[in-house]
């Protein structure tokens, strides 16, 4: 027998008989939660005491003598009808029975006709008990059947009216209905409690009826919701993410709702609940998937040369909420970048994680580097998020001095700098929706630390800030204020410094337009507006200002306003007119998914 942890008896109706002192208590013995009396030893003292008592009271005991008992009435004893049609009386109420309950009368008439009395069975106590008095027999033990949820408190706290009283088909309703209402309250769906059995000899007997989760079924809908056969997602994926597992009992929350809206994966939702005949329940979801894959190609012309990208995304990949793109970018002055990077989120786990591998192609500033990122990252809390990287980075130069030498450090020359970085950041994220957010803020704090394995060639630290706050306002519009600081350490090399102008920076200007900085803070302002079915309209304003580490005397280096479009929450389309008036700059890009 396995009591359950924290084991006491408190709180509990107490009572005693002649012998000893009992306690109403609660335990689980595998499926069965069992509520008795316990069972406390007395002193010696207190025994002969209670024996003493019990012996003036001792009422004549027709069970174990075979002569009878003699009474104080006068008259012939009525007889004791044996029929199984016919109810037993009650010894007490008729002291002249003897072995079998017989009469006097038929007690002499088997010895007259010399029957031996070997024959006569003893009537069991609980015969002895009319069909009235079956009522009135007090409850001593409550057992309930096949439960693997209920509370062994909430069980005690329940049935304690129940016990020393006599059988009340009122209060056992009563208890029915309380850990009904507990089911429901707590979320299992289906499961109850129900009387099993008859009441006999103080025994009170439950049984609860858990179903057991079954599993999900998605059935997938198309854009006017009925349903097709076109979807990606796998079941198992939603179970992971709810975190319940087939074979248990089954429950359901609000906080699964959650869950499966923080995939992202769906734009449209509904559950139905289907009980089994072998009572278990499946969860039936009935949803319209997100596009999850996309090919973009983007192009722009500035400053006199074209410039682009092309994206690949896929969203779900094999239907596993998996991440994977690839990035071809030509940005203007003779920059281009190469990407692909893949993320498993790792859902109803601990932990996910995300690859990288990367080349940029910087001629204007003269090198190349090269480089891979691996990122775990992890959900503390609800809307906390804490994640750690490190990134192994190539850098090579490609300017070289009047001789056709690489640059020199020292009395050294380098050919490549090679830097370990380790990275960590905090997240905090209420944004609602997670896609196309329209209230909220995401707050980030993230801090670098880079060791270079080249000789005179100095280590450096730097950050970054960003805060982001969404307000809701009329017709479905929504404005965004965000800002970003960023800072580094003064030994911070130049290829490591953030570019000024561009789509992620002032959009009035071309990347890199403005130079390089080591702290900056960006300010961005958006007033988003729905235009038409996955198109929407944006105005902006854009600020830039140049500071000294940790953002201090700050210096504005221009600001920026335009008009764009959102297509399909995924393409964004940008003209920006610089602050002087001078000329504007178009930009075509994929949309930030974290602004």
């Amino acid at each position: 027998m396995q009591r359950i942890d924290n084991f006491r008896c408190t709180n509990s109706i107490s009572f005693t008989d002649c012998c000893s002192h009992f306690q109403s208590c609660c335990y689980r013995w595998g499926d069965r939660i069992v509520c008795n009396q316990q069972h406390h030893s007395v002193s010696s003292q207190q025994k002969r005491r209670l024996r003493a008592v019990s012996s003036s009271k001792q009422t004549r005991n027709v069970f174990s003598r075979p002569s009878y008992s003699h009474g104080s009435g006068s008259g012939k004893p009525p007889s004791l009808p044996l029929n199984n049609g016919e109810s037993p009386v009650d010894p007490e109420n008729y002291p002249f029975l003897l072995v079998g309950g017989l009469s006097l009368d038929d007690w002499l008439k088997k010895l007259l006709k010399r029957e031996p009395l070997t024959s006569l069975k003893p009537i069991d106590e609980g015969s002895l008990m009319s069909k009235d008095d079956e009522q009135t027999r007090k409850v001593k033990k409550i057992i309930i059947e096949n439960s693997k949820v209920l509370n062994r408190d909430v069980v005690r706290k329940t049935v304690d009216p129940l016990y020393g009283k006599k059988f009340d088909p009122v209060l056992v309703k009563d208890v029915i209905t309380t850990l009904n209402v507990w089911y429901e309250e707590n979320g299992y769906k289906f499961s109850h409690v129900k009387k099993s059995g008859p009441f006999r000899n103080g025994v009170l007997s439950f049984r609860a009826i858990e179903p057991r989760f079954a599993g999900i079924r998605l059935v997938y809908l198309d854009d006017n919701r009925e349903p097709c056969h076109k979807g990606r997602t796998k079941p198992d994926t939603i179970e992971r993410a709810v975190g319940i597992q087939r074979g248990e009992v089954f429950r359901w929350s609000d906080r699964y709702w959650e869950r499966i809206t923080e995939l992202g994966l769906f734009d449209y939702v509904r559950a139905e609940l289907e009980l089994r005949d072998d009572q278990s329940v499946l969860v039936v979801l009935r949803v319209r998937e997100r596009p999850y894959s996309r090919f973009e190609p983007g192009v722009g012309y500035g400053s006199g040369e074209f410039f682009g990208e092309l994206s690949f995304q896929d969203n779900n990949l094999f239907g596993r909420n998996q991440f994977v793109q690839f990035e071809l970018q030509k940005r203007q002055f003779q920059h281009s970048v190469l990407s692909l990077e893949f993320e498993d989120p790792r859902v109803g786990q601990f932990f996910g994680y995300r690859f990288k591998i990367y080349r940029d192609l910087d001629e204007k500033n003269s090198n190349s580097r090269s480089g891979l990122t691996l990122k775990l990252f992890s959900r503390l809390f609800k809307h906390l998020f804490v994640d750690i990287s490190s990134t192994l980075e190539r850098t090579v130069p490609l300017r070289v001095d009047d001789f056709g030498q690489s640059p020199s450090f020292g009395s050294r020359r380098i050919h490549a700098y090679h830097i370990g970085m380790i990275s960590s950041s905090i997240t905090y994220d209420d944004r609602y929706p997670p896609k196309n957010a329209q209230i909220g803020q995401r707050l980030v704090i993230q801090l670098a630390d880079a060791i270079p394995w080249n000789e005179d060639f100095c280590s450096f630290i730097k950050g970054q800030i960003q805060i982001v706050k969404y307000l809701k306002l009329f017709l479905g519009s929504t404005l965004v204020y965000g800002v970003t600081g960023k800072s580094a350490s003064k030994t911070l090399p130049e290829f490591e410094r953030h570019r000024l102008g561009g789509i992620g920076s002032l959009r009035g200007y071309s990347t890199g337009a403005l130079g390089t900085a080591i702290s900056s803070i960006q300010q961005t302002l958006e007033f988003r507006i729905p235009l038409f079915d996955r198109i929407s309209g944006v105005l902006f304003y854009d600020c830039l200002d140049e500071t000294s580490s940790f953002w201090k005397q700050p210096k504005r280096l221009g600001s920026s306003k335009g008009v764009g479009l959102r297509i399909a929450q995924m393409i964004r389309l940008d003209y920006a007119w610089k602050q002087d008036g001078s000329g504007g700059m178009m930009h075509v890009g994929m949309l930030d998914p974290f602004f």
